[in-house]
């Protein structure tokens, strides 16, 4: 292999490691997992929250009904057994019963709007966990495909490394160098292919002249447009 051809080559392999390197960075990225998945997660969070917070009113409500319950069953025995004997004693033991009656049905009325938010807090959980389960049993799936597509670049990016530490050695030092400085300057392409007689890169034809000092000058032949060497294989 002519020293261009080589020089051809590592450029072939940095192009791939490049592109591998930038597939693994945004196959890392996007195994953080989806924004979908953090949305619905967040809703189901928030529904479960909702449930908790209408559960506990209810169960508030619930107590506050027994209490209310206990002291009017304990008012009406009082009334009725006969113990009180004064007249305002009495009317005011009846308006207790009544005012504990009307806070009851009060109480009734919040206990059945507790009821009914509580069961629209259960529904709108149940629809949030299915739509993070749906969500995230298709992100089991898509990560499984990216955890299994980075280990193929893993591999193929040591390969890649493999075969540049074999290749390397054959470029001479001032070859390396210049194509190293024409790779930076350059976007990372540093080697063109000739394509019917124009650089692969910029689409300019060289002079017939240039053309000739590529294929058979054995030191790198820059474009003189593009600045990139030209290989005319």
């Amino acid at each position: 292999m002519s020293a261009v051809g080589t020089l051809f080559r590592l450029q072939q392999l940095d192009t791939e490691r490049d592109r591998l390197r930038a597939r693994i960075k945004a196959i890392d990225g996007l195994l953080t997992g989806p924004a979908e998945l953090r949305t619905t997660t967040a809703a189901l969070q928030a529904a479960e929250k909702a449930v908790r917070l209408a559960s506990a009113a209810a169960s508030t409500i619930k107590d506050e009904h027994t209490a209310l319950d206990n002291k009017r069953a304990a008012s009406e025995q009082r009334l009725y057994s006969g113990s009180v004997k004064i007249p305002k004693e009495l009317q005011d033991l009846q308006r207790e019963i009544e005012s504990l009656a009307e806070r009851t049905r009060l109480l009734e009325e919040r206990q059945l709007t507790g009821m009914l938010e509580e069961e629209a807090a259960e529904a709108a959980r149940a629809a949030a966990a299915a739509a993070q389960a749906q969500c995230a049993a298709a992100w089991q799936l898509a990560a499984a495909a990216l955890r299994t597509e980075r280990e193929a670049c893993d591999a193929r990016l040591s390969a890649v490394a493999a075969e540049r530490t074999l290749l390397t050695p054959q470029v001479s030092p001032i070859h390396l160098t210049l194509y190293e400085q024409v790779r930076t300057a350059k976007n990372g392409v540093a080697i063109t292919r000739m394509l019917e007689g124009s650089c692969g890169a910029c689409g300019i034809a060289p002079s017939a002249t240039r053309i000739q000092e590529a294929r058979n000058n054995p030191d790198p032949v820059k474009c003189g447009n593009c600045g990139r060497i030209l290989y005319a294989a």
